[in-house]
């Protein structure tokens, strides 16, 4: 037989033709079928509310729900409202609480190499605090918190934030709730009401310029918040192909 190692497929395939080109038998073009037995170089991360979090090696195509199983499954604490999956940097539009609480097969995905699942622990108050602001990132407290508390304890505004136009995201990013305030207002005409509460897993998005709808405002935002979960889960520093 011929040892191939793991060399990608169509490699294999020259190996092969050459060997038994190489050898004195009657076949002059020999027609050559390759098996591919299991998959050892799809690595995905799974970091978080898991049973056993780390890196997945993917030995077959993998769904979702079985990509978690095979890390032991959820923690108790698993806050699946702020669940994540990113590929490419990017975040995919999957409703884990749909999934896994009303069987939403739609959301079980194929996962893909180099996938990062993360699961927030439904125990800690966190929220994402991001765009012009001094020091963008997450924000973590006791009790409540209200916007102007949140930019507060993130560093406040930067000299190029559009304060009237500060976007909050609320609920999951595959559905995602989305509200304009017009943050300057609760300063300078004392309108609290819009000095609205947050919640854990909310995002604050402080623009630097108007958008023309509230969608582009997502867009950006999401972008943005992309770069700081995965760093803040430390995905940014993980290799998944050594």
């Amino acid at each position: 037989g011929v040892q191939t190692c793991a060399l990608p497929i169509s490699p294999i395939v020259n190996i092969v033709v050459d060997e038994f080109k190489s050898k004195p038998i009657i076949i002059s073009d020999p027609i050559v079928n390759v098996v591919v037995l299991g998959f050892n170089s799809k690595k995905v991360s799974i970091l978080g509310e898991v049973e056993k979090p780390g890196i997945l090696r993917l030995k077959s195509d993998t769904h979702l729900v079985e990509g978690i199983s095979l890390m032991g499954g959820l923690a108790k604490t698993a806050d699946l409202k702020r669940a994540m999956i990113f590929r490419d940097q990017k975040i995919l539009p999957i409703n884990f609480k749909k999934l896994f609480k009303q069987g939403d097969i739609s959301q079980n995905i194929y996962l893909e190499a180099g996938d990062t699942i993360f699961i927030p622990s439904s125990l800690e108050n966190k929220v994402y605090v991001i765009g012009e602001i001094e020091k963008p990132g997450t924000v973590t407290w006791e009790g409540d918190l209200r916007l102007l508390e949140a930019i507060t304890l993130a560093g406040g505004y930067t000299r190029d934030s559009m304060e009237q136009n500060v976007l909050v995201i609320k609920g999951s990013l595959a559905d995602p709730t989305l509200i304009l305030v017009d943050a300057r207002s609760i300063t300078k005409e004392g309108m609290l009401e819009n000095n609205i509460q947050l919640e854990s897993g909310d995002t604050v998005y402080v623009p630097n310029t108007l958008m023309p709808t509230l969608e582009r405002y997502l867009d950006l935002a999401v972008k943005i918040l992309t770069l700081v979960v995965l760093s803040d889960t430390g995905s940014l520093g993980i290799n998944l192909n050594p």
